[in-house]
């Protein structure tokens, strides 16, 4: 069984005939709590669910796009960056130290 708000609304007990066990009250108040917490959940959840799918999908069409469009002088994703960094890290190895 999923523990869902309305399952926790509308869970019932059976009533004893001698006042054993807890305060109806108190009972009742947190179950009030846990209904309001496990909404707020599913709300996060469901948010989150959303975000996700549409990263995934703008990933999936910048995939495609940087696919299907030729780079500048037959350079590959990976060698331009590798480029990059090597020229980042011989332009930091040239710049003379602070004292």
């Amino acid at each position: 069984m999923a523990l869902t708000p309305e399952a926790v609304t509308e869970r019932t007990f059976t009533q004893t005939q001698f006042r054993h066990g807890y305060a109806v009250e108190e009972v009742d108040d947190f179950l009030d709590e846990v209904v309001g917490e496990l909404t707020r959940l599913r709300s996060e959840n469901d948010g989150l669910r959303e975000q996700l799918a549409d990263a995934e999908r703008r990933a999936e069409e910048a995939a495609s796009a940087t696919a299907s469009s030729p780079s500048p002088s037959g350079c590959t994703t990976s060698t331009c960056a590798r480029a990059r960094s090597s020229a980042t890290a011989s332009s930091a190895t040239r710049r003379p130290r602070p004292s």
